[in-house]
């Protein structure tokens, strides 16, 4: 629905943050003004959701409230930040999953470090790590609640391909159920390998 208000090579990622029940969408042109305005209400409608349109050269913070996922030091000393944004690669080097993004974030005018995944699922599963850098490094730190829609997708579509998996459509992501529905031609017997990795590298699971 998103990629059909404005045109799939306009739309650079579609991100979904599951507690605020938003998407947030990120174009390579931005449209008008009153023109987002209708679509943002249009969506809003047809949805219940609310859509948050952004181009690549702004930058949206819509990261609202910290969630639960939100880890409070007892380090009354913190490092630079860049240093620790380093101690965090270092950190996660050898790890299976690793944050593809690790931001500064402002709260009530205090700085925290947001890391995101592929989703907060995975995010969560390193849950002691990330407490145990906070008392490392003095920041608090927040698991971003967005969720990567595009790997999500390319990564149910490479997994199909990878088991023989003939699939009749592209999949698509059911934000509600935190899965990725697909339907299949053929190759249904290798069903249950794919949704087995599918699980183990993303947290969602794949309905089929």
């Amino acid at each position: 629905m998103i990629r059909g208000y404005f045109g799939y090579e306009n739309v650079d990622r579609i991100s979904y943050f599951i507690v605020n029940k938003r998407y947030q969408v990120v174009l390579k042109k931005a449209p008008e003004t009153l023109q987002s305005k209708k679509l943002c209400d249009d969506f809003l409608k047809n949805t219940g959701w609310e859509l948050v349109i952004t181009s690549q050269d702004q930058t949206a913070d819509v990261t609202g409230e910290p969630t639960n996922d939100y880890f409070i030091t007892e380090n009354s000393q913190s490092v630079e930040q860049n240093e620790a944004l380093y101690l965090i690669d270092l950190t996660f080097e050898e790890e299976e999953h690793k944050p593809y993004r690790k931001s500064i974030k402002q709260r009530e005018n205090e700085k925290y470090l947001e890391l995101t995944f592929i989703t907060p699922m995975i995010g969560r599963r390193y849950a002691k790590l990330i407490e145990a850098l906070t008392k490392q490094l003095g920041w608090n730190i927040a698991i971003s609640d967005k969720v990567n829609q595009n790997e999500l997708l390319n990564k149910a579509s490479f997994l199909c391909q990878k088991h023989q998996v003939v699939l009749k459509k592209n999949p698509s992501f059911l934000p509600g159920k935190m899965s990725v529905k697909i339907q299949i031609v053929d190759g249904e017997e290798h069903l249950s390998k794919v949704r087995e990795e599918f699980r183990k590298e993303t947290g969602c699971e794949l309905e089929a």
